[in-house]
């Protein structure tokens, strides 16, 4: 029990210390990460949703401002593979147009992990793919100036 809490505690104080430095970021005017992330959801909403009408292509990204950090279940029947694939070959395209954001975008596709893997309170969380994301995340950020 006792190491339950610990880990809760220290969970608590990580996020604590990632909301700070996000907060710091964006209070220096290091505007690279919102930038990303208005960009990604851009992209993002671009992608075949079940339930929603396709929309083809991906206008967003050839203007995409900095870079794209993608973690994926292989097993994600939300998110096929083609669509992650589709994501992929549109950032390559960009990429050799001179976009260097597109460029240095990363993905990952963790081949057993289903959607959600690193939600540890559903059942789909798997540890060893949740842990290497969460390390890759905190790696990614601090690699793009995010400290």
């Amino acid at each position: 029990m006792a190491t339950t809490t610990k880990t809760t505690t220290e969970a608590t104080d990580l996020a604590q210390k990632i909301r700070a430095q996000a907060l710091s970021s964006v209070k220096q005017g290091q505007q690279m990460s919102i930038d990303a992330a208005q960009t990604w959801v851009t992209a993002l909403s671009a992608l075949p949703v079940a339930g929603r009408p396709e929309v083809p292509g991906l206008p967003a990204v050839p203007d995409l401002k900095a870079p794209v950090l993608g973690l994926y279940g292989g097993q994600d029947s939300g998110i096929p593979l083609s669509t992650v694939n589709q994501m992929k070959d549109a950032l390559a395209q960009a990429a050799a147009k001179g976009n260097k954001a597109a460029g240095g975008s990363e993905f990952v596709v963790y081949k057993d992990a289903p959607h959600a893997f690193h939600a540890d309170y559903r059942p789909s969380y798997r540890k060893a793919a949740a842990e290497d994301g969460f390390a890759r995340a905190l790696a990614w950020f601090k690699s793009q100036g995010v400290t």
